[in-house]
Formats: C-alpha cells, structure tokens, sequence
C-alpha cells in the first residue's frame, strides 16, 4: 500500500500589538529576514515593524515585548525594538542556551537570535518569567511549556493568545496538539488552554486575516 501524502495546510505568520494605558506593547516580534522568509516559502512577507507603522506606531513605542518562546519566526527581530523591556520564560532562555551550546540552528533555534538576547539582558532590558506574571494591568503571561520547554500563552483582557501550542483553530476545535509537542506534553499544555476560557486565538492561522475586522492592511483588530 503507497503512503498518503498529507495535504498542504495554509499558515500565517503573525504577530500581536496590543495597547493599554501604559502604551503600546507587542507579543513576539515575527522576523525580518528575506532568506528566512524564502526558506519557508512565505508567499507574503512583510516585516512587523513595516506592519507596525500601518497603524501608526514606531518600533520605538513599543515598550513591552513577550517572546512566547524563542523560535526564529517569533523571537527574529529582538534588534528593531531598542526600548522594550523583553518578558519570557527562564525555562525557555535556559533551553536555548543549553540547545545551542555547539550549534548555530537547532530545532527553530538561532544563535543569532539568542546573541540578541544575551544583549538585551546586558542592557538590564531581560525580564524573564517562572509561573504566571502580570506585564502590565489586562496583560498576563502563563508558562505553558509544550511547543517549546517555556513557551507562554498570553491574556489580553478576555483574548488568550494560544501560541504555537495551538497553530489553527483546528487543534483547539479537535483538541489536537501540534506535532511533536504531543510527546512533550503538549496534549497538557492545549488542555490548559482550554480551561482559559473560549476566546483563544491560535499562534498561526490564516483564518484570523479574514474572521476579524480589518483596520489596516495585513493587520485586524482581535476581540
């Protein structure tokens, strides 16, 4: 019997601003890199600080940053936001540095995205995260692990940002963790989620695009 070819699956890459009284801040900063983009056949590429500016907004306001984890698409463009503090989870920093030890890419990995890091945190910017933590008031970070050793979901208000533990709406609908996430306790982790209420977005859909109003090119405004 021949094997089934899986049938290709649309993402998006995305990333999240969101404001409060205190100003403007950003879940994960996406990337900048064209080489990356044409890796992954990104049929669309526009850097987020481009995304940014269509609502007005220079890289410079921004002055929280949550890093969900530290993957290439969600940790690639540290550099562009020179003010920010950086939240993210110790677990996933200690991962990192432990992973890329002897390597320059493993598993979603850059050494240069974690050199960025190391800067960040010598510039007294580095907040890292054990457990639950409040960024701002209406912001809250949870470390999850599953995708990754610390990957966080974050609550805006009533919108929890799933992340990359729940790449569609699918896997939220079909509770169906993410590829190899389901072996390192990603059922768990998407089973917590669930329990954060019904208003989870996931880390890479396309369907966001066209489910939420439009307030400027590329970019929607979440519920």
């Amino acid at each position: 019997m021949q094997g089934l070819t899986p049938a290709p699956i649309d993402f998006a890459w995305l990333v999240f601003p969101f404001r409060t009284a205190e100003g403007w801040g950003l879940v994960d900063t996406g990337f900048s890199d064209p080489a990356m983009a044409e890796r992954f056949k990104l049929t669309e590429f526009t850097p987020p600080a481009r995304l940014l500016e269509r609502l007005g907004v220079r890289p410079e306001e921004i002055t929280d940053l949550i890093l969900t984890h530290g993957h290439w698409d969600h940790a690639g463009d540290l550099a562009a936001f020179p003010r920010a503090r950086v939240w993210m989870s110790q677990a996933e920093l200690e991962d990192m540095r432990l992973r890329l030890s002897d390597e320059s890419w493993v598993d979603g990995y850059r050494r240069e995205d974690l050199e960025q890091l190391d800067k960040v945190e010598a510039a007294g910017r580095l907040r890292l995260i054990k457990g639950t933590t409040t960024v701002r008031p209406g912001v809250e970070v949870v470390v999850m692990g599953g995708h990754t050793a610390g990957c966080l979901a974050v609550r805006l208000g009533k919108t929890v940002l799933a992340t990359d533990n729940a790449y569609l709406f699918r896997n939220l609908s079909e509770r169906r963790p993410i590829g190899k996430a389901a072996r390192l306790g990603g059922e768990d982790a998407l089973s917590r989620l669930l329990e954060m209420g019904p208003s989870l977005i996931p880390g890479h859909d396309p369907e966001l695009i066209r489910r939420y109003p439009s307030v400027a090119e590329d970019v929607v405004k979440l519920p």
